[in-house]
């Protein structure tokens, strides 16, 4: 996972919000981008976080407004946080790329472009 540059609370609807039970502390939690994921499913930390990370999806958190809540990264973000894992530097593998953005680091794996 790598960070977003998101925090959960400007990305978290009310109804998703009482979901998970926020407390003001975990309105700073950090938020990955969904964009970039990889799971080792042979770890059951990996396999429990993609379990609860479906069932907010199967619960109806996955949809929501763009304007106040961003669905599965929200979701994945809390339950990440809260398990404990810590995310790469944004723009270590993924990084968007083209006219008014820096040079991506030699590390990046994945280029995004704006349409």
């Amino acid at each position: 996972m790598e960070e977003a540059g998101h925090y959960v609370k400007t990305w978290c609807k009310p109804e998703t919000r009482e979901y998970f039970k926020l407390t003001p502390e975990e309105d700073n939690f950090t938020m990955f981008s969904a964009g970039l994921l990889g799971l080792n499913f042979n770890n059951p930390v990996a396999v429990e976080w993609f379990r609860l990370w479906k069932k907010s999806a199967k619960d109806g958190h996955f949809k929501g407004d763009w304007s106040n809540h961003r669905h599965d990264m929200t979701c994945g973000s809390i339950i990440a946080q809260r398990m404990g894992f810590k995310y790469s530097l944004g723009g270590t593998y993924m990084a968007y790329i083209g006219p008014g953005y820096s040079k991506p680091k030699d590390s990046v794996v994945i280029h995004c472009v704006g349409l």
